[in-house]
């Protein structure tokens, strides 16, 4: 966090202190401090034996005068997980008073992870996202979510700054953090309007949650490309932009693997639309696993396609852009394409999916300016981690035909029959490397492009074309096509 939240997160020492004062009126044993060979299990603390220690140096380090080192210690700790409560104590005293808005930020995600359930932890994690302070409140959110914070208590007080938030871009981002808490929780019976769980609420469950991805997953999805985005020279103020990345699907573990790299994708090109593009932040909608609902939310129905994203524009002003990274899949019945939400089955896709057609029919009518699509996502029944669809292979595919988009560019990462590959190396999808290698200036240079610092449609296809179709073949030895239509002329990017 900047160092502009550091008044309101010293106020949260205040409500921490208070929490532990309403713990003990109630003698609530789950607020003190755990020694390093506690654990919780529905509100009561128990002796478990399975705590390790988490090391004199690391403990050393939390009192270490260097902000850094502290730091380091703090998220080493968090990766740890729950069996490094021993540092809870100390923990919390640095969540609430830390000189280093850093420091304290990273103190309270690190509690998320090791003592979820822990009844300081959660008032602390509740009192940051109601801070004064809106950049308080803001990062709270962001980091909780990131962390995978789906304590009940918590989720119940999110879900009313989803709805009652008084600033309505910090609304929306609530509203994304609950949506995605939601999604992953793992406690039996939770409906969508969320109680305060009991006191004797299981725990187990929750923590299961919280786990995954496991706490080496960051490394191992850390992107190893930076993108240099060339400033934009103008603010797009009417252009609104629809982001989304589908990474983990609902049915990893049975039909559909997940999408590894399409948080990546998302973030890296919600950067490109705002940094290069000249989008607003607040016109920008950045989806983290859209569900099925999310996706009719935004871009509406077959009988209505007054969605949100339809809200947003300005009719005939606004520019619209369209990414998409995730899973597609086919109609076992007759070809056609869906794009697949996170809470999909791929073998009922007809009733869990997106469709394509559909997809492309709103964006033609809500009568914007122009509009862009980006689509990651290949819809023939496979994937880089394997089969989607059982027997796809043996289905007649039905390419939906795009031309009927009126002035609208299509980049695609494939051809219907072909299977979008990621890049292990770089940690994005491949074609969504080369896309936004492209837009930065490599279509533009020697063997591509002209080199007047404008990437054109013209320019990126052949690029495009050149580099993903011969990365794919040398890194796995299959076709990888993608498919660009449009106005030749059409200026993508503004690199110089």
């Amino acid at each position: 966090m900047s160092s502009e939240t550091g008044t309101g997160f010293r106020k949260i020492g205040i409500s921490l202190l208070l929490v532990g004062l309403i713990c003990f009126v109630f003698g609530l044993t789950a607020c003190r401090a755990r020694s390093s060979r506690t654990a919780v299990d529905g509100g009561r603390s128990t002796n478990t034996g399975q705590s390790i220690s988490t090391g004199d140096s690391l403990l050393r380090d939390l009192d270490n005068t260097n902000a850094n080192i502290r730091l380091k210690a703090v998220r080493s700790l968090g990766s740890t997980g729950p069996k490094a409560n021993s540092a809870v104590s100390r923990l919390l005293e640095m969540a609430g008073n830390d000189p280093h808005p850093n420091v304290r930020s990273e103190a309270l995600v690190a509690l998320a992870k090791i003592d979820p359930e822990n009844l300081s932890v959660v008032g602390l994690a509740i009192a940051a996202i109601s801070d004064s302070n809106i950049r308080v409140r803001k990062e709270a959110i962001v980091d909780l979510a990131r962390a995978g914070y789906t304590n009940g208590q918590f989720l119940a007080a999110l879900q009313k700054k989803a709805q009652f938030e008084p600033d309505r871009r910090l609304r929306k981002v609530a509203d994304g953090a609950y949506r995605k808490l939601l999604a992953q929780s793992a406690v039996a019976g939770r409906s969508p309007e969320v109680k305060p769980p009991a006191d004797k609420q299981p725990v187990k469950e929750a923590k299961a949650a919280l786990e995954k991805p496991a706490p080496k997953a960051d490394e191992e999805f850390k992107p190893t490309v930076e993108f240099v985005f060339p400033k934009a020279r103008d603010e797009n103020r009417d252009a609104v932009a629809v982001i989304i990345g589908n990474k983990d699907y609902e049915e990893s573990e049975k039909n559909v693997p997940d999408v590894k790299f399409a948080h990546n994708d998302a973030e890296a090109m919600n950067r490109f639309v705002i940094e290069s593009l000249g989008y607003r932040e607040g016109n920008v909608l950045l989806i983290l696993d859209a569900t099925q609902a999310d996706l009719v939310a935004t871009f509406g129905t077959k009988d209505d396609y007054k969605g949100r994203l339809f809200d947003w524009i300005r009719p005939g002003k606004s520019d619209v852009f369209v990414y998409y990274s995730g899973h597609g899949a086919p109609s076992l019945h007759d070809g056609s394409s869906f794009l697949l939400p996170v809470d999909a089955d791929p073998m009922k896709v007809e009733l869990t999916g997106y469709k394509l057609e559909t997809f492309y029919d709103n964006l033609n009518k809500i009568n914007a300016r122009k509009v862009t699509i980006v689509l990651d996502a290949c819809f023939s029944g496979s994937s880089s981690e394997g089969v989607i669809v059982k027997n796809a292979s043996s289905i007649s595919l039905r390419v939906v035909d795009p031309k009927k988009l009126a002035s609208a560019t299509i980049f695609t990462a494939s051809d219907s029959s072909e299977v979008a590959s990621w890049d292990d190396k770089a940690k994005y999808g491949l074609f969504t490397r080369h896309f936004l290698e492209g837009v930065t200036g490599k279509a533009d240079g020697k063997g591509f492009g002209d080199g007047d610092g404008k990437v054109e449609l013209s320019e990126m296809k052949t690029f495009l074309e050149s580099e993903v179709t011969y990365d794919a073949r040398r890194q796995y030895g299959r076709d990888q096509h993608p498919r660009i239509s449009g106005d030749q002329k059409e200026v993508i990017s503004v690199v110089k």
